[in-house]
């Protein structure tokens, strides 16, 4: 037996990513020694009867899910490790003894861990450039070292709910992300050398408790990517219970992407110490600013900006100029809002729009059906997805004669609200596209449309999904172009390219192509134009492409290195979050 461990190179539980209850057969303590050789440890639970006392000398990367053992002793001679995992585990303290040097220790994951309460002394591991503390919900302190460490390139620190303070100064120069995200007794942040030139990426989102930052935050001038906000459930007294930190005098020129959600900022002050950024900034959250009253704003100024979300500022009131390259807007439930100038057709960038409940807004339905084709027809001429969800009920004024009997004492509104140039038009929530093999090839890009109704006239959580099946081959992808909360009606007009329809559906037959819009609303009538390439032969073509922010609906901030991020390359394409099935696909518009 003996001879076979002397052989032994690598250790794995499969069993470990597929969530199996199964346990791995219960070794003894000692039984790494008789493995000289063993340079993967990969397993999960109890894997030894007791915390093990030795591990091979050639050891590389240990990774122990779910550790079950009160303590981890890293002692001499494990020069080798590289990679150090240990996530969900119940190890209260990790010891690295004293002297001990791990020069090729580069990654060390100790994520939820939730009884560690203290993190230890690094100075002996000189080249690592990866810790992740992340929801260590017990851990109370990190040892200075870490944050003199010279090293690390990303540390996560997010969600750890017990962490009070911090070393008073942090000198990290090659620091690129610093996540303290929800940390919500964090009381200060730390001071800042001059030599964090490097840090691209600050994300203190939930941290309510830190009420000032220091100034020599003005030091951070090579800052991509702020994110500052407050947790959803706060109380309005909570909120204002803490002083605003003052964030405004470190505001670089180099800011792309700054995060104000639920900060209550003033408009007078926001927008003043701003101005540094206007050039640079891409994107711009400032939801749930019950503060802000933004109607006098120039948002003209912001040359560069992308992506613009001003959901629930309950006095937001109007937008009289939007930013000349913008693609994204966002302003659901703003429920004061009036005026949106030029919307439909003096932005000709702008390809995602969500104006969930805001009914106050007169003629925007109007605008939105007339305008859906122009809509269309400039995505389809850069090849770019379109998402427009605007109220319904502003430009529907029933009459007697709108209505249609029922099975029973119900009535229901006559189906003619989908705009005419969706050419195929059904009531109810489903369609057959049948089309000829000489047509598909002439297709560059499918339209679709429907009409969401509540349930009852309640509140409700919804979602829509758009299927797309073919009952040849039984191939089923759901495109989720919103989810929200509302209890009014709503249009939903979209656009997906022909090229990313194909990969999406990985080559079926269009002939047998079915299309379902499902939600938990009503559907109450749906359309599907498709657009051909001789629909844009007379079109206007459009300058060249902008790079895009936010095609895919979500920004990656973590997953890009510096030189894609200097760049502005942070996006992810959609059609690379499979599930398991293989038959089945999700994406966002």
């Amino acid at each position: 037996m003996s001879m076979i461990s002397e052989k032994v190179e690598a250790i794995v539980d499969t069993t470990r990513y597929h969530f199996s209850d199964t346990p791995m057969p219960c070794c003894s303590a000692e039984v790494f020694k008789t493995m000289k050789k063993l340079r993967l440890l990969d397993v999960k639970g109890k894997f030894t009867v007791s915390e093990p006392e030795y591990f091979p000398e050639d050891l590389i990367w240990l990774c122990w899910y779910l550790y079950p053992f009160e303590s981890l002793r890293i002692k001499g001679g494990m020069t080798k490790l590289v990679g150090l995992e240990m996530q969900s585990g119940h190890m209260k303290q990790l010891q690295i003894e004293e002297k001990v040097i791990l020069p090729n220790l580069k990654f060390m994951d100790l994520s939820f861990s939730c009884s560690i309460t203290s993190f230890p002394d690094i100075s002996g591991v000189p080249n690592l450039e990866r810790l992740n503390l992340s929801f260590c919900s017990e851990l109370v302190e990190v040892h200075q070292s870490v944050l003199l460490h010279e090293r690390i390139i990303h540390l996560y620190l997010s969600d750890c709910d017990s962490l009070r303070s911090l070393p008073s100064s942090i000198y990290m120069k090659s620091l690129q992300t610093l996540h303290l995200n929800g940390c919500i007794s964090l009381e200060k942040f730390p001071e800042v050398s001059s030599e964090m030139g490097c840090l691209l990426v600050l994300n203190i989102d939930g941290c309510e408790r830190i009420r000032e930052l220091p100034s020599s935050l003005e030091l951070l001038t090579g800052l991509i990517i702020l994110t500052m906000g407050k947790y959803s459930d706060m109380e309005l007294e909570q909120i204002e219970k803490y002083k605003q930190p003052n964030v405004y005098a470190f505001l670089s020129g180099s800011l792309r992407v700054v995060d104000f959600k639920r900060n209550r900022h003033s408009e007078k002050h926001f927008f003043t110490y701003l101005c540094t950024a206007r050039s640079s900034l891409e994107k711009l959250d400032l939801s749930y600013n019950d503060g802000l009253y933004l109607r006098f704003l120039g948002l003209s100024e912001f040359s560069h900006l992308k992506y613009l979300n001003l959901s629930c500022c309950i006095n937001f009131t109007s937008i009289y100029e939007l930013p000349p390259l913008i693609q994204v807007l966002k302003a659901d439930y703003c429920r004061s809002l009036e005026v949106i100038e030029g919307l439909f057709d003096k932005y000709k960038w702008l390809f995602k729009i969500s104006l969930i409940s805001c009914h106050d807004i007169q003629g925007l339905s109007v605008q939105c059906m007339s305008s859906s084709e122009l809509l269309v027809l400039k995505c389809a001429i850069v090849n770019h997805q379109l998402s427009v969800t605007v109220p319904e009920e502003n430009y529907i004024i029933p009459s007697p004669s709108d209505f249609v009997p029922r099975r029973g004492p119900y009535y229901t509104q006559k189906e003619n609200y989908i705009p005419k140039w969706f050419n195929n038009r059904r009531v109810g929530d489903k369609i057959p596209l049948n089309l000829p093999q000489t047509q598909i090839t002439e297709m560059i890009g499918l339209a679709m449309c429907c009409r969401l109704h509540p349930q009852f006239y309640k509140k409700m959580k919804t979602y829509l999904r758009v299927i797309f099946e073919s009952t040849v081959e039984e191939k089923i992808i759901f495109v989720q172009p919103t989810s929200t909360e509302t209890s009014f009606g709503h249009l939903w007009i979209g656009y997906i390219p022909m090229d990313f329809l194909q990969k999406l559906c990985g080559g079926f037959d269009f002939e047998d192509l079915v299309i379902t819009f499902s939600s938990s609303y009503e559907i109450r009538e749906c359309g599907v134009h498709v657009v051909y390439k001789d629909d844009i032969k007379l079109m206007t073509r459009l300058e060249s492409w902008i790079p895009d922010h936010m095609e895919f609906g979500w920004t990656d901030h973590d997953g890009v290195c510096r030189e894609d991020l200097q760049r502005g390359k942070w996006s992810k394409p959609s059609f690379l979050c499979d599930t398991e099935e293989p038959n089945i696909k999700y994406i966002r518009l």
